[in-house]
């Protein structure tokens, strides 16, 4: 009995061994945003003129992974519609010329549906808007407030980027 008995507790040692070594980092439901950082590069627009890129980067944490909306959420309050439009990620743009803020302009873009399949749902990333400057723009420094909403409406941090000289 003894030489059946052993190599099943042994076996089940190793298991439990090995499985209490997962550790998953537990995260609260909702998001939490940092910015990372921007770039600014001149480029062309579709009609070859020149103008300005700027790139966002913003990293995210979401502990139930319930970041992103499908083709499917239009019917608000899940989400934030209008004209049947419906986004998460918002962004408001102040522009600063001559050291004087103006009206923020609200950006607002749609992240796609991204939960992770699997046991556990946490969600860390990154994020990457592209907004297109033309170099008219009547600033010379723009700042921006940024924050996000999951699909249970739980809205992250507000961050604000630093101050960001536009070549015009």
């Amino acid at each position: 009995k003894i030489g059946f008995i052993l190599p099943i507790i042994i076996i089940g040692g190793i298991v439990f061994i090995l499985t209490s070594c997962i550790k998953w980092t537990k995260y609260p439901p909702e998001p939490d945003i940092k910015f990372e950082s921007y770039l600014l590069k001149d480029t062309t627009d579709d009609n070859g003129d020149p103008t300005q890129l700027l790139i966002l980067n913003i990293s995210f944490t979401d502990g139930d992974g319930d970041i992103g909306l499908r083709n499917s959420d239009t019917i608000s309050p899940r989400t934030s519609c209008f004209d049947s439009t419906c986004n998460n990620l918002y962004i408001d743009r102040y522009g600063i010329k001559n050291g004087e803020s103006q009206q923020p302009l609200p950006l607002n873009y749609r992240i796609p549906y991204i939960t992770p399949t699997g046991q556990n749902k946490t969600l860390t990333g990154e994020i990457k808007v592209e907004i297109l400057q033309f170099l008219l723009f009547p600033y010379d420094t723009l700042v921006f407030d940024i924050y996000l909403y999951d699909r249970e409406l739980n809205q992250s941090n507000v961050i604000t980027t630093p101050q960001i000289v536009i070549n015009n």
